[in-house]
């Protein structure tokens, strides 16, 4: 049986969040988070909204699972009210918070362990790093790479900079999010309970799918995808794809 509330902490928001997505991963279907799943963003969002969205009644789903990220600032201005969530969690309903630090003499973490569960991630050892590489690969992507590659990615980006490693994608906000953010915290707002919280429902991932598949994959997603194909990482993407996994001894 699972948690009501869990508390994942930590100072490396990476290990953070990878432990986070790893935890949903256990909790919900890939096919149950548009309906099962709410990322809330702690700066804009209310503790009010919080608790509504976590005793909302779950569709196509046994739980509905609420997120929120960076929550330090959030679970300081909005004590009170949470004490009290914890002392009467929703059954159907589950928080995690993740966050920098957990006092161990607050109010909350001594009411944590009775409902919830607190996730402690540690940074590794700089001797460890290519092992947590090579699982992280294996668990979060289904691939496999070498010990030596592992030992020189570290070596080229360094025992800090692993964690921090920046890429420089960038992420727009898409028209689906923009309708979603319209109705939860837009002008249509007065609409989200019966569009969101119904049985109705069902056209949020009817409308995400006809959107993406029918209409932005034809006319935006494939350019980008051919674009890709042709910088550096896309080559190096398409020769993984045709060869397969780092091997030793062929480490390029």
């Amino acid at each position: 049986m699972h948690e009501l509330i869990y508390v994942i902490t930590g100072k490396q928001e990476p290990l953070v969040n990878a432990e986070c997505e790893n935890l949903l991963d256990k909790l919900l279907q890939p096919q149950e988070r548009p309906t099962g799943l709410f990322n809330a963003d702690p700066s804009q969002v209310c503790a009010s909204e919080v608790l509504d969205e976590l005793r909302t009644v779950p569709f196509l789903t046994d739980k509905r699972v609420v997120v929120i990220k960076g929550a330090d600032d959030f679970v300081s201005k909005n004590r009170s009210l949470l004490e009290s969530y914890f002392d009467k969690p929703c059954p159907t309903g589950i928080l995690i918070l993740t966050v920098n630090t957990w006092p161990p003499k607050t109010k909350l973490a001594k009411k944590l362990p009775k409902v919830g569960k607190l996730i402690k991630t540690v940074e590794p050892k700089p001797w460890q790093l290519p092992r947590r590489l090579i699982e992280y690969a294996r668990d979060a992507h289904g691939k496999k790479i070498t010990t030596d590659s592992a030992e020189l990615l570290v070596e080229l980006v360094g025992d800090e900079g692993i964690f921090g490693l920046d890429l420089g994608f960038e992420v727009k906000r898409s028209f689906v999010i923009w309708g979603d953010q319209l109705l939860r915290r837009g002008g249509l707002r007065m609409l989200e309970k019966i569009a969101l919280h119904s049985p109705l429902v069902v056209w949020a991932p009817f409308a995400s799918n006809v959107y993406h598949d029918l209409l932005w994959y034809p006319t935006v997603g494939k350019a980008c995808i051919k674009r890709f194909s042709q910088t550096p990482w896309g080559g190096l993407f398409n020769a993984y794809a045709r060869n397969g996994p780092l091997r030793e001894g062929h480490d390029g």
